[in-house]
């Protein structure tokens, strides 16, 4: 039998050949268009959890091994390029008003002890023994201004609530080492208003006479951040007593000029009366002066002499304390 195939036959062979080859390009076909619509179906997926709906911020995820497929790849770098700063507009306009409220200054440094205010010898109107830290802080006083009562002046961390326990109107003054005035109030009888300072600011707090003018031998308050003091050393025209209500007490709310010798009392417009102080001693009229406040007073609560602050515990009336706030009285000489 001849081994020749017919043409026929190679014709079916060709044909089966051909159905063969075109149903395996059907099933390619298909199976691309599956693979087309899963990939399609992973790209919305991905596209519709792209951001987290919590906050708004991109969800960067990818396998166990840190890679996927190129277009997963390409999806996580442009988010995490995108994620680089978080911050919302609100975020920075909280930061941005958080970066402006107002801080409160510095204290001194640890490791700098805190110089106490010596009392002054008669006509300074300050306090000697500044120390040089106190000069940039000085003139962040407020300037002198006259206000009305109760109000408060000055500026600062630290205040004096002071009261006037006198029977008439008064006007108190505050003064920086230089015996320049940067405060000032007036307070009726009864009144109560509020003198604030800076830290590490020397200062002195005085009462004016009746025609306004602070005398160089009115009684004083020293200060100097946590050290308060009381002084008659120049004279005394007011008590003065100041207390934290936590053991902290300077000074007296004693009435003495009224008892007192004339020839060691002077008068102003108002007849309200200044007691001489003793000053250096260099006159009969200060070292009687000095003696009969001693005798009335004592020398542990209020300076009477230069060299008070020399004394023994019990009798120096140098004082300090932590509290930020202390309540104050003038009352009557």
């Amino acid at each position: 039998m001849s081994q020749k195939h017919s043409a026929v036959d190679d014709a079916g062979s060709d044909g089966n050949t051909q159905n063969s080859g075109g149903e395996l390009n059907q099933q390619i076909s298909q199976l691309l268009s599956e693979i087309l619509k899963m990939l399609m179906q992973f790209l919305q997926q991905n596209s519709g959890n792209s951001t987290d709906d919590s906050n708004g911020s991109p969800a960067t995820s990818t396998d166990s091994a840190g890679s996927g497929s190129p277009v997963a790849s390409a999806l996580n770098n442009s988010l995490s390029s995108g994620a680089a700063d978080t911050r919302s507009p609100t975020a920075d306009a909280g930061a941005a008003t958080a970066g402006n409220v107002a801080q409160p200054p510095e204290k001194a440094s640890a490791t700098t002890p805190a110089q106490p205010a010596p009392s002054t010898a008669a006509g300074s109107g300050g306090v000697d023994g500044q120390s040089s830290s106190t000069a940039s802080t000085d003139s962040a006083a407020a300037a002198s201004t006259t206000q009305d009562s109760g109000k408060s002046v000055g500026s600062g961390p630290r205040s004096f609530d002071i009261t006037n326990n006198e029977d008439h109107d008064i006007s108190l003054g505050m003064f920086d080492k230089d015996n320049k005035k940067v405060a000032e109030m007036k307070l009726k009888p009864g009144e109560m208003g509020t003198m604030n300072y800076q830290d590490n600011f020397t200062g002195v707090i005085k009462q004016a006479d009746a025609d306004g003018k602070y005398q160089d031998s009115a009684s004083r308050l020293e200060f100097y951040n946590g050290f308060v003091n009381t002084s008659d050393i120049d004279g005394r025209n007011a008590s003065i007593s100041a207390t934290d209500h936590n053991g902290f007490n300077i000074g007296d709310n004693k009435s003495i000029a009224d008892d007192a010798p004339s020839n060691i009392v002077s008068e102003d417009s108002a007849g309200d009366k200044t007691i001489a102080g003793w000053y250096d001693g260099s006159t009969d009229t200060m070292k009687a002066g000095g003696q009969y406040m001693e005798d009335k007073l004592g020398t542990g609560d209020t300076y009477i002499h230069p060299n008070d602050d020399q004394l023994g515990q019990g009798s120096n009336p140098m004082r300090h304390t932590d509290a930020m706030n202390i309540d104050v009285s003038f009352g009557k000489a």
